[in-house]
């Protein structure tokens, strides 16, 4: 937890570099995972847009707990204490 403003941005100029470089560094990894971070690769083998098509879908379901957290990122945020212990 950290304070934010009314817009719910960081108000510490150093939280919101910490937050900054965890972003690049999730976006680092999904780029080099050749995925979006949605998930959708993971659940259909093809998808279309115009006429909506979707197909083969896998048996595998959606991760209960979300996005999963880069390496790097992950140590990012801990190092600067942005993470639950435990």
């Amino acid at each position: 937890m950290y304070p934010v403003d009314a817009d719910g941005d960081p108000t510490d100029p150093t939280t919101a570099e910490v937050l900054a470089r965890a972003t690049c560094a999730q976006v680092e990894y999904w780029a080099s995972a050749g995925t979006d971070g949605t998930g959708a690769g993971d659940h259909w083998d093809s998808v279309s847009i115009g006429p909506v098509s979707l197909s083969g879908r896998t048996a595998r379901p959606p991760a209960a707990t979300g996005v999963e957290l880069a390496p790097r990122a992950d140590r990012i945020l801990r190092r600067a204490g942005l993470t639950r212990a435990g």
